[in-house]
């Protein structure tokens, strides 16, 4: 199965629908369902998290791809670190929870991936200033992550 998305670009959001043209949409394609969504911080690029074990940054404007990086399950979650765009963070099916540069694809979680618990990793979500991870899983315990090592700060037991 492959999976399209479509996404009216940057250019035609303030026009009204019926002035929008085809050439304002734009398509990127996964091999499997497309599981979330995110803008960059400046909206110049978007995020996507697949089925496809994947999740891959894409120009807005153009559909061009950026970088796509690889989980070993479905990547659940996508969001990008929201003072620059600079990073992704991403959650999968194989228990792990991983930023990224979003440009290069490289791994910037520390010598390990993060492990949120439980056997899926279903969210991520970044702090306002950055330096913080937040995390949900299967077991039913959403964590916090200091995003400079990796490292768990906390976390809430039901």
């Amino acid at each position: 199965m492959i999976a399209m998305l479509v996404v009216l670009a940057p250019a035609a959001w303030s026009q009204q629908p019926d002035e929008a043209q085809s050439s304002d949409h734009v398509s990127v394609k996964h091999d499997d369902k497309v599981n979330a969504v995110a803008f960059s911080p400046d909206s110049k690029y978007l995020a996507t998290a697949s089925s496809d074990k994947t999740a891959c940054v894409w120009e807005a404007a153009t559909g061009d791809e950026v970088k796509c990086v690889s989980h070993k399950g479905p990547v659940n979650s996508v969001a990008f670190s929201p003072k620059d765009g600079k990073y992704i963070a991403t959650a999968s099916d194989d228990g792990t929870a991983r930023i990224w540069n979003a440009t290069t694809g490289k791994e910037e979680t520390s010598s390990s991936p993060i492990k949120p618990g439980g056997k899926k990793a279903y969210g991520v979500a970044f702090s306002s200033d950055g330096k913080h991870l937040a995390t949900a899983s299967d077991d039913g315990n959403p964590r916090i992550w200091d995003t400079s090592n990796g490292q768990e700060e906390s976390s809430s037991s039901p």
